[in-house]
């Protein structure tokens, strides 16, 4: 009603690759970001959560939408980067003030650049984000996010460049964040577990 679902430029809706529900909001609308604050508040007031984890906090849309498609709104990966970076430049800083902790899944992928390969663009991305949350989350941090066997070392193949995922950990301290690095595997895969907490 408010105009807060986004559309493309045909007016079709834009759902989540794989999520057909979940709808794409309007995150740099300062209406929405004003009503999300008062929202999520009232509700972490209401079951005395401590604080809120925001999924999804990505630099290009492009690679959560399903088709890959750009709001015509936000018809392009900078202008879609920067309302994702007000938005959390709004809410942030609003929920901390009330005493709650922001925890953002914040992830920059765009496709055809290889920086994206060696965490290059998520640490421009965290250093844009991390001044107005309390922590950043990478998912996948040391494995092949297409092969979650695979571990990250360092050597020329894509999923590699363990150095440069590693970096991560001192660019979230370095803007006064906490450091999330999320790994995915069974309760018995130990390796997988030490490997991040060395990393670490």
């Amino acid at each position: 009603a408010k105009n807060w679902l986004l559309k493309t430029a045909s007016g079709a809706s834009i759902t989540a690759k794989g999520y057909p529900t979940s709808y794409l909001a309007d995150v740099g609308s300062t209406a929405y970001q004003q009503a999300w604050i008062a929202n999520v508040s009232a509700y972490l007031g209401s079951t005395g959560a401590d604080g809120t984890y925001i999924d999804d906090v990505v630099g290009d849309v492009a690679g959560w939408s399903s088709g890959a498609v750009y709001p015509a709104k936000y018809p392009n990966q900078a202008s879609w980067e920067n309302a994702m970076a007000a938005f959390v430049a709004a809410v942030g800083p609003a929920l901390k003030s009330r005493g709650y902790y922001v925890l953002v899944n914040a992830h920059k992928f765009v496709s055809g650049n290889t920086l994206s390969n060696d965490g290059t663009l998520e640490v421009g991305w965290w250093q844009r984000l991390g001044p107005s949350v309390s922590g950043l989350h990478t998912e996948y941090w040391m494995q092949n996010p297409t092969n979650v066997s695979q571990l990250r070392a360092v050597g020329p193949e894509w999923w590699n460049s363990w150095d440069g995922w590693q970096r991560l950990v001192g660019v979230a301290q370095a803007v006064g964040a906490d450091f999330f690095g999320f790994t995915y595997g069974s309760a018995t895969n130990t390796r997988a577990m030490r490997y991040g907490k060395a990393s670490f």
